[in-house]
């Protein structure tokens, strides 16, 4: 396996070693079986948590694992604990499903039937021991999912993790898995990636603030990296803590086991360099398995009778191949002109890998390499410049210097597949556009490295959309229109709509990306983004944009499939969809702002229906921008543009100015007049049937009606859709009519503002929720507001007694607790009591690690103190609440210490990021700065309802996803189960989900009679899970609940036992 290679001169270095690392790599076989044959095999313990990412072990991460250890040549067997899953999840849904699932059972698929129990496993068997990540290093080998700082550690886990430790053996661990190390180990440094979101790069980075008070130190590290605490033998990497390619992974995890196979696993390879006469000899090899590492030492010419410089390195196969040793200064070789030669081999060769290089300048070289790398750097800059500047001269719509216009065709029409109706949109194509004007925004279709984002938070989020439909699944077509179609995807396991333009319709595409990625278009009533890609199909490409999806479709096929309507529901849709439209309608001034947008093509069909009753916006295609500052409407928009069956007057007849803005918002108010029509048809009201839906104008015009019939129809007839008497019967139904009447005037500007009609339908709702309100409480009854619960909740105090039993001369300190606070609130308070009275030393470390009990139970600091409270029922104990001090013997089995006094903010905003995660995806948090974050915390130390509040309410606002909650049962023993799980505020049919839904979705088996309490009040079971949220959560914003004892039957025995919690975890 040797080989000559001669080089002609100094200057050829560069050359050689290029080519050496080519010869090198053509022998990589070869090179990597003499390596491992020099070593002894090593075996690897691999401990699995189940099969499958959100229950068990990340397939991924146990894959790659697999892999490198196979390369390093090492023996593995597997291991799981032979336990219950903590639940299982149904991975295509997210739901929790109600069956069970050994964790030893699942692991096996993994791998492929050969796993033994952990309990099973010793550490006097193996070399190391690796732990790949997923939920289930969370859920089955610990609780850190459900219970954080205060998680236990399964029983066989934490013994493995010890023997390992104690015998000095490496310990590595994936993903999640780094806090077993950071229980179990107190002062390890591991790392789980990076502690801040980046913008959603690293969803799970809150989880990174558990380690500090789990008793560890954690480490920011890159995705590719790994960190190894030489202290302790552990071994850690992020891997999917982070939202990286799969290549990325696979080499963090790679980086991980060479660190955790031990040393001796592989032998020292050297590069050396020595001088010999007039020549330079470099060499590289291996040392033999029995020769001493202390060869690898000396680096100085000194030790040597031949100067030499020598680097060793056993980290991995053709580990040397890069090293350049350095010479001492002074020495250089003689002038030879005899050229140099090249062989490589192992220590038993003669020649050990020689390389020789022949007499010259080492500046020259390095000069010469400089100035090609400089030069080199100025023809990449100036080729990207001149592209940039191509391309961005290509998105303003010129063609270079020649002013070409920018033409586009009508936006894709959606169409329910199977139907066929009035789906024709008309457009003409766009003129007049500056080919010189800047952008009002930056478009996705500029190049790679030119991405946007506003930095406020309000515009669209930075996030890699240039890949993101390769990511996409395609579940289900649900629309399809003559520009493309629209599909049900799948994209990181969230629903989503998938609007597919084929390739003759770029610009379309490119013109409402461009409207969807301006700066603060974001608002309830308006539809999602998410993204929008380029891809291709094979035979063509297809531009996709990515939006929210809402399965109860458009307000069209709502309206068709809905039974029926109330009054309520129909003022709230109509309020919501005016409120959309008058977003668009408005523009908001600043740096940055919004242009105003006229949609152009308001009808049913653009209108989605989201879960709980209210509408958005949709299809922005044909939308035009104004800007009061340059007074311009961007693009110049055609006359004849929309749907025919919904053109107003003033487009029938040709009359529309399409230079004045306003012109163009009432054309919209016309269109929005109709939706009001169809709506009210639906509506049930006393004493009268809903009227079969039907679209304006059905009676009179076919399903695609010409442009010459709707003018003969709406202008020279002058008809509109009728109405109907029994609307007239009800005031809320007549005042809906009067205004819709008001917008549907011939003469434009007689018709109502998009702000007009948003007023007068909050009125109406607003009006009608006080009627409701009225009528289930009588006048007689307290009168409240939901700021009036809000501010009762928050002005709840707890009388307590602090009392001090080592000492009974120390007199007790008596306070009004805050529910809703913390008690380490107190402890300063409680430190100077006791240093007045007990003489304890504030800063003693009795003082500094101050612990209160209750009824012989240590109390959690990091829970609220009505919770505390709570916990103690149904046999609260009498007020003032008795609260012992306690100064020693600190219960570390059952608490986490306290830490700074910083810790509780950070676990009180770490809550309220884990709630905001939940209920919009960690959005609004996210766009709020550190002094709303700290606004939020001063307002709840210092008791500050309204400083609070300000903040808080845009935590509250906006449909939610899912209802932050948790409900806790306390057990016999002292233990406290906790269970979390996925649950929205209202069902499949839009009726709000009970706290009786509640407890049938997170606790299948549990029985009836039952309660849950909060804030020391038990709830009725058919209390609306939304409005206890919306009145009742906590400032963490999460709704934490008490389940009162009760007894449930076991399945099979027909027995009664103690109900337990699904998923129970000790805290």
């Amino acid at each position: 396996m040797s080989f000559s290679l001669h080089i002609l001169g100094r200057t050829n270095t560069v050359f050689a070693r290029s080519t050496i690392k080519s010869c090198i790599n053509a022998n990589s076989f070869g090179l990597k079986a003499l390596f491992r044959s020099m070593s002894s095999q090593k075996k690897v313990a691999v401990v699995l948590s189940g099969c499958g990412v959100y229950d068990g072990t990340e397939v991924h991460e146990a894959s790659s694992c697999l892999v490198h250890l196979s390369r390093e040549g090492s023996a593995v067997s597997m291991f799981a604990p032979d336990i219950d899953q903590m639940h299982v999840i149904n991975h295509l849904n997210g739901d929790v499903m109600s069956e069970k699932r050994n964790v030893l059972i699942e692991s096996a698929r993994i791998a492929r039937g050969k796993a033994a129990p952990l309990s099973q496993l010793r550490a006097s068997d193996f070399d190391a021991i690796i732990f790949p990540g997923g939920f289930g290093a969370a859920k089955n080998l610990c609780d850190f999912a459900v219970s954080g700082k205060d998680c236990m550690v399964q029983a066989d886990t934490a013994r493995v993790i010890g023997e390992f430790n104690k015998a000095g053996k490496p310990v590595g661990l994936c993903c999640i898995a780094p806090v077993l190390a950071a229980k179990l180990l107190p002062g390890c440094q591991v790392t789980m990636g990076s502690e801040s979101e980046e913008g959603g790069l690293w969803p799970h980075a809150g989880a990174t603030q558990a380690i500090g008070p789990l008793g560890g130190q954690h480490v920011i590290r890159g995705v590719t990296e790994c960190l190894v605490d030489d202290a302790k033998k552990v071994v850690t990497t992020p891997a999917f803590m982070c939202e990286a390619p799969l290549h990325q992974i696979y080499e963090g995890v790679g980086a991980l086991v060479r660190e955790v196979l031990p040393r001796g696993a592989r032998p020292h390879c050297y590069a050396s360099k020595h001088l010999v006469g007039s020549q330079i000899v470099v060499q590289y090899g291996c040392l033999a398995k029995d020769s001493n590492v202390l060869q690898c030492i000396g680096t100085s010419a000194g030790v040597h009778s031949t100067p030499r410089a020598l680097q060793c390195c056993n980290s991995s196969n053709l580990c040397n191949l890069y090293f350049n040793p350095r010479l001492p200064d002074g020495l250089s070789p003689l002038p030879s002109s005899k050229p140099p030669s090249f062989t490589t081999g192992t220590n038993s060769d003669d020649n050990k890998g020689q390389l020789a290089i022949g007499s010259g300048s080492a500046l020259t070289m390095i000069a010469l390499v400089s100035v090609s790398v400089a030069f080199v750097i100025v023809l990449l800059t100036a080729a990207l410049y001149f592209i940039v500047r191509r391309l961005r001269r290509k998105c303003r719509g010129g063609g270079g210097g020649g002013g070409k216009s920018l033409t586009t065709t009508d936006m894709m029409e959606l169409r329910p597949i199977g139907q066929h109706g009035d789906q024709h949109t008309v457009t003409t194509p766009l003129t007049n556009v500056d080919s010189q004007q800047e952008p009002m925004t930056q478009s996705l279709y500029s190049p790679p490295g030119l991405e946007f984002s506003s930095g406020s938070g309000s515009g669209v989020p930075k996030i890699v959309q240039r890949t993101i439909a390769k990511e996409v699944c395609h579940l289900q077509a649900v629309g399809r229109g003559r520009f493309g179609e629209v599909w049900r995807g799948e994209w990181r396991h969230e629903d989503v709509a998938v609007k597919v333009f084929y390739s003759t319709e770029e610009a379309s595409w490119a013109r409402e990306s461009s409207i969807y990625e301006q700066c603060l278009m974001r608002h309830e009533n308006v539809l999602a983004f998410l993204a929008s890609d380029i891809c291709g199909t094979g035979g063509w490409t297809q531009m996709v944009l990515i939006t929210e999806y809402h399965p109860l479709g458009s307000l069209h096929d709502f309206l068709s499939q809905q039974p029926v309507l109330t009054l309520g529901n129909t003022i709230r849709l109509l309020f919501s969809a005016a409120k959309g439209l008058a977003f668009l309608h408005t523009e908001i001034c600043g740096s940055p702002g919004k242009p105003a947008l006229a949609h152009r093509d308001i009808k049913s069909r653009n209108i989605l229906v989201k879960t709980g009753g209210v509408c958005c916006i949709a299809d922005l295609g044909l939308a035009v921008r104004y800007s009061s500052i340059n007074g311009m409407i961007d693009p110049s928009p055609p006359l004849v543009q929309g749907t025919k069956r919904y053109f107003a007057p003033e487009i029938l007849d040709s009359s529309l100015d399409t230079r004045c803005f306003e012109s163009l918002t009432q054309a919209d108010m016309y269109a929005f007049a109709l939706v009001v029509w169809e709506t009210l048809l639906r509506c049930r009201l006393p004493d009268s049937d809903p009227v079969p839906y039907r679209l304006p104008f059905s009676e009179h015009a076919p399903n695609d009606p010409s442009v010459e019939l709707m003018q003969s129809l709406v202008c020279e007839q002058a008809l509109r859709p009728t109405v109907c008497q029994h609307w007239l019967t009800s005031s809320y139904s007549s005042a809906v009519v009067e205004m819709m009447t008001e917008c549907w005037q011939h003469r434009a500007s007689a018709r109502l503002t998009s702000l007009r009609v948003k007023k007068c339908l909050r009125d109406l709702d607003e009006s009608f929720r006080r009627r409701s309100h009225a009528i289930l409480h009588p006048a007689n009854a307290p009168q409240t507001t939901p700021d009036s619960i809000q501010r009762q909740v928050w002005d709840g105090k707890l009388p307590v007694c602090f009392v001090l039993p080592e000492d009974p001369d120390v007199p007790p300190l008596y306070s009004l607790v805050p529910r809703v606070g913390y008690f380490p609130a107190l402890l300063d308070r409680l430190r100077a009591h006791l240093s007045r009275h007990a003489g304890i030393d504030e800063d003693s470390p009795g003082a500094q690690q101050l612990w209160l009990r209750s009824a012989g139970r240590p109390l959690r600091w990091h829970l609220p103190v009505g919770l505390l409270y709570d916990l103690e029922r149904p046999k609260p104990p009498p007020l003032p609440w008795e609260v012992e001090i306690r100064t020693r013997d600190f219960p570390t089995d059952e608490l986490v210490s306290f830490g700074p006094n910083n810790s509780l903010e950070s676990y009180f905003l770490y809550c309220l990021k884990e709630a905001d995660a939940l209920k919009h995806r960690a959005r609004v948090i996210n766009e709020m700065g550190e002094r709303e974050h700290r606004q939020l915390w001063q307002g709840l130390l210092n008791d500050q309802f309204d400083q609070f509040s300000v903040v808080n309410r845009k935590l509250m606002e906006g449909e939610a996803k899912y209802l932050p909650f948790r409900i806790y049962q306390q057990e016999a023993d002292g233990g406290l189960s906790v269970l979390q799980c996925l649950a929205k505020p209202h069902r499949e049919d839009s009726t709000p989900l009970t706290l009786s839904d509640l407890l049938r979705i997170c606790m299948p088996n549990f029985a009836d009679p039952v309660t849950l309490a909060t804030h020391g009040v038990s709830l009725p079971m058919e209390t609306p899970l939304a409005w206890a949220y919306d009145k009742l959560a906590y400032p963490d914003n999460f709704l934490h609940l008490v389940l009162q004892p009760s007894r449930c039957n076991s399945a099979g025995d027909g027995e009664s036992s103690a109900m337990q919690l699904d998923s129970s975890s000790e805290f």
